[in-house]
């Protein structure tokens, strides 16, 4: 089934506006109307990773990706700077500037949720295979760090909680 992309629109009354995204006419992002004008004709469109993104030619006439949450806060990415653009609701299609904030990666690693394919149901905490065991890891400064092997879920959690706390604060 061809499906005709529907033209990019605003919403009255809500004071935000839709950007249909390429590659699926279902799916839009919302933005705040002083940004629609200069993102709606970039042409983005929909990642399997759940944003929405475009190719821009840089300076040097390169193309690079750019995704439309740092196009709408002007963020540009610098390995040594330690700042990423952090959707507040977890809605990655959600860019109004209410709901973008620059935070540091580790306060990301803190508020990601859960791993769709986490097998212990806890964060930090997979079985391992190859040992026959639960392990235990935390993400520290973009890293992953190894806690250990733990027979017990409960000692594998323990050992996460005790990182937590002294990575994180939390």
């Amino acid at each position: 089934m061809n499906m005709k992309k529907p033209k990019n629109h605003r919403i009255k009354g809500d004071g935000v506006s839709k950007i249909y995204l390429k590659k699926d006419c279902t799916k839009y992002a919302v933005v705040d109307p002083e940004d629609y004008d200069r993102l709606c004709d970039m042409g983005y469109w929909y990642v399997s990773n759940g944003y929405a993104i475009t190719n821009i030619k840089k300076a040097d006439g390169k193309r690079t990706s750019l995704y439309m949450h740092h196009a709408v806060l002007d963020f540009k990415y610098d390995p040594n700077v330690d700042a990423v653009v952090d959707h507040i609701n977890g809605d990655k299609l959600n860019n109004c500037k209410y709901n973008l904030q620059k935070i540091t990666q580790q306060e990301n690693v803190i508020k990601q949720k859960k791993r769709k394919d986490n097998t212990s149901g806890y964060r930090g905490v997979s079985w391992n295979k190859a040992s026959g065991k639960w392990k235990a890891y935390i993400q520290v400064d973009g890293k992953q760090k190894h806690l250990g092997y733990f027979k017990e879920l409960e000692d594998a959690v323990r050992a996460y909680k005790e990182a937590e706390l002294k990575y994180y604060g939390k």
